[in-house]
């Protein structure tokens, strides 16, 4: 018998206690959350008795449990039984991952209005940029121009040449996201820079990172942070600087690079003085 195989009735148990209304989805999440699996699996319970009058009910819970399924499959926790069905689901894998699965159905009921309606946003991979990647980069960029800088297909050639660290997030095989950066001594033309490279003798600096505004919630920011960390590390480099505007604000980017540890260490009027930028800079 598969080692995995004892808790198959309890991991049934758990898949089938997921459920994709609205309603019940906010309130089986919210709980996973907060609490640990048995309660979890207690609200999703009470969620779905909550729905039992739901048209379409049977169908829904069979999709949710087809989601599960999937998720549980990519993260190798699933055992199957002799007849080929999947019949297990790791109870400490349902606190770690059935909320991205649970917002994975949420998305094919209830499709954003966007490029990304009806897909299954559970599949998070790192990987180095590529050339055929730098069309969508350029679209990704042009969406958040205001916190960024503009960038066409000829200036993300320069800046992929002049980078160190130029990677890219894909969400179920699709690029969502990216990073990029450069190391001291490139030969950058940029007020930013070239204000860390007169105060610093070793940093990495992050000229941009973009994140579809869509997919936000799935930590993909933070994935591509602690991969640049990790980069950062294996060669040495001692501080990771960066700014982002406060003129006009941008408090989404102030609350994520204090998570990281980002001290402000000055500011500076760009853009021919309509952007102020607080510059920063965290040791590594």
């Amino acid at each position: 018998m598969h080692p995995l195989r004892r808790h198959q009735r309890t991991g049934n148990a758990h898949l089938r206690r997921i459920v994709a209304d609205s309603t019940a989805r906010q309130f089986a999440v919210g709980q996973w959350r907060q609490t640990h699996t048995a309660v979890a699996a207690d609200a999703g319970r009470h969620a779905l008795r909550d729905l039992e009058a739901h048209a379409g009910l049977d169908q829904q819970r069979q999709i949710v449990m087809r989601v599960c399924v999937n998720e549980a499959a990519r993260f190798d926790l699933l055992a199957p039984a002799p007849d080929g069905t999947a019949d297990f689901y790791d109870a400490t894998a349902v606190h770690r991952h059935v909320g991205d699965a649970a917002r994975c159905a949420a998305v094919r009921f209830n499709p954003p209005a966007s490029s990304w309606s009806g897909h299954c946003m559970t599949h998070i991979v790192l990987r180095a940029a590529r050339v055929e990647d730098f069309g969508t980069l350029v679209e990704l960029n042009a969406q958040e121009v205001q916190q960024t800088s503009p960038m066409d297909l000829e200036r993300l050639r320069e800046l992929a040449q002049l980078s160190s660290y130029h990677t890219v997030a894909e969400v179920d095989g699709r690029v969502a996201a990216f990073l990029l950066a450069m190391r001291e001594g490139a030969p950058y033309l940029n007020d930013n820079y070239a204000w860390f490279a007169a105060r610093f003798a070793q940093f990495l600096y992050v000229d941009r990172i973009v994140v579809a505004a869509e997919l936000a919630g799935l930590k993909i920011g933070s994935r591509l942070y602690e991969d640049l960390f990790d980069y950062a590390r294996s060669y040495g480099i001692q501080a990771i600087t960066c700014e982002y505007n406060i003129q006009p604000p941008n408090p989404a980017s102030q609350r994520f690079h204090d998570k990281f540890g980002f001290k402000e260490v000055g500011r500076q009027w760009v853009a021919q003085g309509t952007k102020q930028v607080s510059l920063h800079v965290v040791e590594v």
